[in-house]
């Protein structure tokens, strides 16, 4: 009987007539509709040779095969004495194919949450069985990425155009793609916007169709972005917050203020005033006070490094850059948040000691590799205002130059100029000042302004009257009118970069014939931000920038013709001590650093990010 038993198993052995293997019914239904009922069987001969076709019969005898070659199909019979097995083709390799294919990576095919679980079921099925076949890495690795846009859409995200994206960017980035279509069609379909237009039927019928939808998209919109917004912040999610309002002004602004004009066929000026802009402000404000209370934005130097000599840290993080009531077409327009990393600025202006110093170094060593690449050759870095001995001391800050100049003189310190948003970062700190020490008007406060300087003088006169001028004869006798004491004037100049107030009124304080506490300084105790000298910045101006500026770190446009300037002069009216204002260049005389009649004004401040300070 052992024997018997034995000879039973080398038989099995030896003569395998059939291996099992996965079939089509070993499948799922829903599996099975990506698999082909005619599954190949496979024979394999004795010989390693491998033949496949269509099975026709499987004999105690034989194996019959329909096979087809070059379109010509016949049956072959194979003696089983000659047969090492007979299988069905795997059809594990086949549904890889077809279920990778059909859920391929970067599709834009948008998938509901029912369609997501039958599709991971579906790898899940595949992975139990072939887990270490040639496809299984690429099933597992995409299983896992759709799990993963399963998870993103019960938390509110949606997929556009293969991108998963937040249910508000989501539906912002439909409203800009419906946008298109209706551009493109209008293109192509002449005259299909009109009501009476009677083209292609089956294309007005979808340019109409996509109007609709975008229409109600664009009423849900505010709505939409309101609440994931909302969700980020109770959740504390900044970045994601962020991105989304910024991405929501840009869409106002570039896409719905335009296209809301060309459809009305007016001016988009107009379009915009109807609209109520100010909910955009708003939830950017609430972003900035939740950024806040959460304690945010409030950095500080590494340990082990040393600050430079007067110059302090700007903490890196989101403010809010632009004017807050300015109108669609301001340079200052929109209101709009940026991330800046944390850098460090001069606290005083450059005077003129120092820049009169890096004068003489270029003329005497003849080193000048501090220069822009647009820079003439032996450039004359001679400031406009030392040709004014009224604008030319020591300790007054340098002006009447070019942007050339300031750009050679921050490198040659091993600094930079500071970009528009750090210089309005510095200036106006996280809680939108509307000038750099606050709220009051420059009448109101001392500013080296023509109405801070007005302003002063009349204070000045109020704690110390000025003495009436001795009378005439005919005065005494009441024959004529004594005139009034002369009031104090105090000349339109620069003052000392390190001191808040005027020669005059220092000497007066030291005589004891005047006192002022007050000190128009900026978040972060910076002097002169408004008036006294105006500050190049790094950037090329362009007035309608920050509609597509970058919300991390902007730079400005990449080209242009002139650069901007910040913070208003000696010479400025209340409007160009904004925090938000922005100067250009507007003939020769300015690209000087002058005033439009030629007065110096223009000079520098220094920037220095926190990389390249010296441990």
């Amino acid at each position: 009987m052992r024997h018997l038993i034995v000879s039973a198993v080398i038989i099995c052995i030896v003569f395998p007539m059939s291996v099992w293997a996965l079939t089509r019914d070993d499948l799922s239904e829903d599996a099975k509709k990506l698999v082909p009922e005619d599954v190949a069987t496979i024979v394999r001969l004795k010989d390693g040779t491998e033949h496949e076709g269509t099975l026709v019969a499987d004999t105690v005898d034989s194996v019959s095969l329909r096979i087809d070659k070059k379109g010509t199909k016949s049956v072959v019979t194979f003696p089983k004495d000659q047969v090492a097995s007979v299988a069905a083709k795997d059809i594990l390799p086949i549904l890889a194919q077809n279920l990778l294919e059909k859920y391929r990576a970067g599709s834009s095919r948008k998938l509901d949450h029912a369609e997501y679980k039958l599709a991971i079921s579906m790898f899940d099925e595949y992975l139990a069985q072939g887990q270490d076949a040639a496809e299984g890495a690429d099933m597992a690795a995409r299983r896992k990425t759709l799990q993963g846009e399963l998870d993103a859409l019960e938390e509110g995200m949606g997929k556009v155009d293969s991108r998963l994206l937040s249910q508000a960017l989501a539906a912002m980035s439909q409203y800009e793609a419906d946008t298109e279509t209706v551009k493109s069609m209008a293109q192509q379909y002449g005259g299909i916007e009109q009501p009476a237009y009677s083209g292609d039927a089956e294309a007005k019928v979808k340019f109409k169709a996509t109007i609709e939808r975008r229409q109600a998209m664009l009423a849900k919109l505010p709505e939409i972005v309101k609440s994931s917004v909302t969700s980020h912040l109770t959740k504390k999610e900044f970045p994601e917050a962020a991105r989304e309002l910024d991405q929501f002004v840009k869409l106002w602004v570039n896409v719905v203020i335009p296209e809301e004009a060309r459809r009305r066929g007016g001016d988009p000026r107009t379009v915009a005033t109807e609209m109520d802009l100010g909910f955009i402000v708003e939830l950017q404000k609430s972003f900035m006070r939740k950024y806040l209370d959460a304690g945010r934005g409030q950095g500080e130097l590494p340990p082990n490094y040393r600050t430079p000599k007067d110059m302090v840290l700007v903490p890196g993080g989101y403010f809010l850059m632009g004017r807050d009531g300015s109108k669609f077409g301001d340079v200052d327009f929109p209101l709009h948040l940026v991330y800046v990393e944390s850098f460090l600025i001069d606290r005083f202006e450059v005077k003129n000691k120092d820049y009169n110093e890096f004068v003489a170094r270029v003329k005497k060593s003849g080193d000048y590799s501090f220069e822009h690449p647009l820079a003439p050759a032996l450039k004359d870095h001679t400031s406009q205002g030392s040709k004014n001995p009224a604008l030319a001391g020591d300790s007054q800050p340098v002006v009447g130059i070019d942007w050339l100049d300031a750009y050679a003189y921050a490198k040659s310190k091993n600094k930079r100029l500071p970009t528009e948003a750090e210089w309005e970062k510095a200036a106006r700190g996280m809680r939108l000042r509307k000038y750099p020490w606050g709220a009051d008007d420059p009448a109101k406060v001392v500013v080296n302004s023509v109405e801070g300087r007005r302003f002063l003088a009349a204070e000045m006169d109020r704690q110390n009257p000025p003495l009436p001028p001795e009378k005439s004869l005919m005065q005494t006798i009441g024959l004529s009118k004594a005139p009034p004491p002369p009031a104090t004037s105090l000349r339109s100049l620069t003052w000392p970069t390190t001191e808040l107030l005027p020669p005059q009124t220092l000497a007066a304080q030291t005589d004891g014939k005047f006192k002022w506490s007050g000190a128009a300084v900026s978040p972060y105790k910076i002097f002169h931000m408004g008036g006294n000298a105006a500050e190049w910045v790094s950037d090329w101006y362009d007035p309608v920038f920050y509609s597509q500026s970058p919300l991390a770190d902007p730079k400005g446009p990449e080209n242009g013709t002139i650069r901007s300037f910040r913070g208003g002069s000696y010479l400025s009216p209340d409007g160009e001590l904004l925090t938000t204002w922005r100067g250009a260049v507007a003939n020769e005389k300015m690209a000087m650093g002058c005033s439009a009649n030629g007065e110096p004004m223009i000079g520098l401040r220094c920037v220095k990010s926190i990389g390249e300070t010296t441990p």
